[in-house]
């Protein structure tokens, strides 16, 4: 007598607590649990799986650069801070945090902003009014929002 068996797989059980309201409000919206925690920890050993790499990828995106661009990136970067410490406004800078979350193609500086005498000064832009987005501006803007980050706390903070 030859008996055959076949082998079952179970997969592991795993205990996932949660909070009491979360726990009502997950089963009041019959949420299927299991499939959410699969698809939420699979995203989640993706983007650990990428950014273990990040430095690989970063010095091969960074050689993509032509040096011109990387050298104008940089002095954008630096003058986006210089502005920022020296004569931007909160405003300005609350723009800037608004825009850098906005599709956009070019920008009107605003009259009577103080970027555009700071650029005059350095890079003789002149009269410029109107800025298109691209590699340079958009440092100019990140080195701005980079003091911005540091202080804004510090300014809001100081007024209570």
């Amino acid at each position: 007598m030859v008996i055959h068996t076949q082998e079952v797989r179970v997969a592991p059980r795993v205990n996932i607590y949660l909070p009491t309201d979360l726990a009502e409000e997950v089963r009041a919206a019959d949420l299927n649990v299991s499939q959410i925690a699969q698809e939420a920890l699979r995203a989640e050993l993706d983007r650990r799986e990428l950014t273990a790499g990040a430095d690989v990828v970063v010095a091969r995106l960074r050689g993509t650069l032509g040096e011109e661009e990387r050298r104008q990136r940089e002095q954008f970067y630096e003058w986006g801070k210089e502005w920022a410490q020296t004569r931007a406004t909160v405003a300005e800078l609350e723009a800037f945090e608004t825009l850098t979350g906005m599709a956009w193609d070019s920008w009107i500086i605003p009259p009577g902003h103080s970027l555009k005498p700071f650029m005059a000064d350095l890079a003789g832009w002149g009269r410029v009014s109107r800025v298109q987005r691209g590699p340079a501006f958009e440092a100019l803007i990140e080195g701005a929002l980079t003091v911005w980050g540091q202080l804004r706390e510090d300014v809001y903070s100081e007024g209570r």
